[in-house]
């Protein structure tokens, strides 16, 4: 634990898929020309080893906080919450749900969605009869998430009836988001809501809110994800992380998988250097932009990276001000204009690239969700997918370099 402590605190770390890790730490010191003790290594393997999954992005998730539940269990709080509804008893019914609710996210079986759907069915009632119309109606969306064709149960009180039916008219046009799962499980190992879910490419649409998630096929471990609908969820599956991850480094459309797989572990700060077997690959965590590494004879284009990654010393500013010329005063340099040109284009076109991937995920996963999932669907949306991903990384990329632009023109 200590040691990947230290790691997530070091400056310059290194990421390798196997083998002798002094090979791979004198392969980047060779490189970099930086000193071998200034590295710390580790295989991504061990890496990710025993880490819990993480949301990086677009919500938060959170997992069981007590025994593995059985769905014996889940049934009898259901039974009890039943009766005590009946009598209106709802302090008791609330207690019972309680414990539904938490048995339903600790099982290590698949989710029941006809259970799930009754438990927050019967909360959406308990909140209505105690005045929480806000809560009511959380309810009753959840409930829907897990029994889309619900009706609502004539046992009741209609009292609720109008909140639950408002419900249903907004579910048929609720707005989804790509929820990005790394790596993807393998097919038939990934549960939505209850339901046996195939991911396009990693990605499935999702609407804003509370989620069950589940992966694996025989004790499947259950994940309570909040979307929050603003930001494109991302899931990282430490579990499921090889060392074939590393080679993503070399793919223009998964580098921005990569990264985040790397922040899961070691946070937003700091430089990696991917190891793979022919090249070295350098990134700042939490930025988009990949440099290949190359050594002093020059044998690729790319840029060098820094040696030291302390900056370099600047010479004393003078006491009183340099007196300058009216002709030097009047010079600017063009490069700061040119770089803010450069950059806001390169954002603007990142943003849009990003838009119309969006949109066309979004038309291709509703088509799939209202007349069945065909090949051309999938294909439609795997291209959606990574024009987002391509127009992420190109307008993080155009802001940098708007950013730079100005520092250089206010500096000059």
């Amino acid at each position: 634990m200590f040691a990947l402590i230290s790691l997530a605190l070091a400056a310059d770390t290194v990421v390798y898929s196997g083998g002798d890790v002094a090979t791979a730490v004198s392969r980047v010191a060779a490189l970099t020309g930086g000193a071998p003790q200034e590295l710390r290594a580790v295989s991504v393997v061990e890496l990710m080893a025993g880490r819990p999954p993480t949301m990086v992005s677009g919500g938060q998730l959170s997992l069981c906080s007590g025994a593995p539940a059985s769905l014996d269990g889940v049934r009898q709080s259901l039974t009890l919450a039943e009766g005590a509804i009946k009598y209106m008893e709802f302090g008791s019914a609330r207690a019972a749900l309680d414990a539904t609710i938490h048995d339903l996210s600790c099982l290590q079986v698949p989710v029941d969605p006809a259970q799930a759907s009754r438990t927050w069915y019967l909360l959406g009632i308990v909140n209505a009869a105690s005045g929480d119309q806000a809560a009511s109606r959380e309810d009753f969306r959840r409930a829907r998430q897990f029994s889309p064709a619900m009706v609502w149960d004539e046992n009741f009180a209609p009292n609720a009836r109008a909140t639950f039916d408002a419900i249903a008219a907004e579910a048929r046009t609720a707005t989804l988001v790509p929820l990005t799962v790394l790596p993807a499980p393998a097919e038939g190992a990934f549960r939505l809501d209850g339901r046996a879910v195939q991911l396009i490419d990693g990605h499935v649409g999702v609407s804003a809110g509370d989620h069950y998630v589940q992966v694996g096929d025989l004790a499947p471990v259950t994940l309570s994800l909040h979307v929050d609908g603003t930001t494109p969820p991302m899931l990282v599956l430490p579990s499921l992380v090889g060392p074939d991850v590393l080679s993503w480094a070399g793919d223009g459309e998964k580098r921005g998988a990569l990264s985040a797989v790397l922040v899961s572990a070691l946070g937003s700060e700091g430089v990696v250097y991917v190891v793979n077997p022919s090249v070295v690959w350098r990134v700042r965590l939490g930025g988009s932009a990949w440099d290949l590494v190359t050594d002093s004879g020059g044998r690729d284009t790319a840029p060098r990276p820094v040696a030291s990654a302390r900056p370099a010393e600047k010479p004393p500013v003078p006491m009183e001000p340099v007196p300058t010329s009216p002709v030097a005063k009047d010079r600017k340099s063009p490069v700061g204009p040119v770089l803010i040109g450069v950059g806001g284009a390169a954002g603007i076109a990142g943003g849009v690239v990003g838009v119309l991937g969006y949109s066309g995920a979004l038309r291709a996963y509703n088509d799939a969700v209202e007349n069945g999932t065909s090949e051309d669907d999938r294909t439609k949306y795997a291209k959606g997918g990574h024009q987002l991903t391509n127009g992420v990384i190109v307008g993080a990329v155009g802001a940098a370099v708007l950013a730079a632009g100005a520092v250089v023109t206010i500096a000059f």
